[in-house]
């Protein structure tokens, strides 16, 4: 905005979509980016972390990206599938992000009862990586940069969702998508795949 149309920008730091959406509504910030899953929810007050309340302050842009959905372990782990991570420890991310929001309602529509974390990306990429965290859950862009950072010093395996969970997200949450993750979005995916099958627009 600075470089094309002149207009001075200060970029403030928050939890994600959910807190955007608070801030834009109280008038504390004038531009903010989100998942339109989210905004839909804010909208109708239908999120449990709205209390109701309608966000209506709020009017679309325009849509920046596809947000798939994404779960990673380490080889190691032995977990393969999304079914797998049943009494483990996932990362969501911060608590008032896409993935914080969304992916508890995952859980409850597969029936996978995990014990999810939230934190910065980043911690929660870190503790991955010690051992004491299971896997990875997110909603972003592809690549996710803690994810290309994290196949570069170890095997890593992508979780697919089973065509009977996609089915199952899809109908519970019809804000979601299929989506196609292309070769190469990271290292270790020779062709294109479908790993996630979910994704909404942010």
């Amino acid at each position: 905005m600075t470089r094309k149309l002149d207009v001075s920008v200060f970029a403030r730091a928050t939890e994600g979509p959910t807190e955007n959406i608070k801030l834009l509504e109280a008038g504390e910030i004038q531009l903010a980016f989100v998942s339109l899953g989210v905004a839909q929810q804010a909208w109708n007050g239908s999120g449990e972390w709205t209390g109701g309340k309608q966000f209506r302050t709020m009017r679309a842009v325009f849509p920046m990206y596809d947000t798939p959905f994404q779960f990673m372990a380490l080889q190691k782990s032995g977990i393969s599938t999304v079914a797998g991570l049943t009494d483990k420890s996932v990362g969501i991310g911060p608590q008032g992000g896409t993935t914080g929001i969304y992916m508890p309602e995952f859980f409850k529509v597969l029936k996978i009862n995990p014990t999810a974390r939230t934190g910065s990306w980043s911690d929660l990429a870190a503790a991955m990586e010690a051992g004491a965290l299971d896997a990875l859950a997110v909603g972003a862009g592809v690549p996710f940069p803690e994810f290309a950072n994290l196949e570069k010093r170890n095997k890593v395996r992508y979780l697919p969702l089973a065509a009977s969970q996609v089915v199952a997200l899809r109908l519970a949450l019809p804000e979601l998508g299929a989506s196609v993750v292309p070769a190469g979005s990271y290292p270790s995916l020779t062709r294109h795949t479908r790993p996630w099958a979910c994704t909404i627009s942010s």
